[in-house]
């Protein structure tokens, strides 16, 4: 009786299985992130889909997305004819920050607040953390705040405080006879005096004057006889002038 042998043929050509890599972190970037993608499981590849790559043939590409979308990737395989694969990547807006501040400039000394809006965490230039930084600065400041989002994006907002100061006129000397008048306020003796009022920026002005007052020697001044009185520091004991 004859022996019967069956013959076994072994493929051994690869198993395809055309497949995108994703070679960084995350399938979800920050707008203005790039990606880097790796084909496999096939030959002559060719991304689809995408402007924003130079070499569409490549095996590893590098995208920049701006808005959320799926890649498409064909490629021959290794028996006949053509595979295809997809690959969604999600891309995160970036925050839109913006900053409120109760004033553009003060004088100085003075404190300015300013209210951060638009996402999670913020961290400003001077060190603050939170979305309220209140400060007083004594010189012209550029506040800046990077705000990002619970994702991990960062955007940025800044804002300008303008620093005036107070200002002071020289001394100034004057002479009046019985009374003087300045701002709405009588002065009828000499002396050395102030006034703070406000200057064109808001702040603090302060004018000095050293002040001489005079006194007529034509005022009438009705005297009983017998009386004695004082004009000008000298003690009269008669009606007689």
């Amino acid at each position: 009786m004859g022996s019967t042998f069956k013959r076994s043929i072994v493929n051994h050509l690869p198993q395809y299985q055309l497949e995108i890599f994703n070679l960084g972190l995350s399938d979800t970037i920050c707008f203005g992130d790039t990606l880097e993608l790796e084909a496999s499981g096939g030959i002559n590849f060719k991304w689809e889909n995408t402007t924003f790559i130079e070499n569409d043939s490549l095996k590893t590409i590098k995208i920049f997305p701006d808005s959320s979308f799926t890649i498409m990737l064909t490629a021959d395989n290794y028996y006949v004819g053509k595979d295809t694969a997809y690959y969604f990547i999600f891309v995160e807006q970036l925050p839109n920050i913006s900053i409120y501040s109760t004033a553009d400039s003060i004088c100085n000394g003075e404190t300015v607040t300013f209210t951060a809006s638009g996402t999670d965490y913020y961290l400003w230039n001077n060190g603050t953390i939170g979305n309220i930084n209140t400060i007083s600065p004594s010189k012209d400041s550029l506040l800046t705040v990077n705000g990002t989002s619970n994702f991990g994006c960062i955007n940025h907002d800044s804002v300008y405080v303008i620093v005036n100061y107070a200002t002071s006129s020289p001394t100034i000397i004057d002479t009046s006879c019985n009374t003087y008048l300045l701002n709405g306020q009588t002065y009828t003796t000499s002396g050395l005096y102030q006034q703070t009022l406000v200057n064109n920026k808001g702040c603090d002005s302060t004018v000095t004057w050293d002040l001489q007052v005079n006194y007529s020697n034509s005022e009438i001044i009705p005297i009983t006889v017998g009386d004695s009185f004082m004009y000008y520091n000298t003690k009269y004991e008669s009606a007689e002038l």
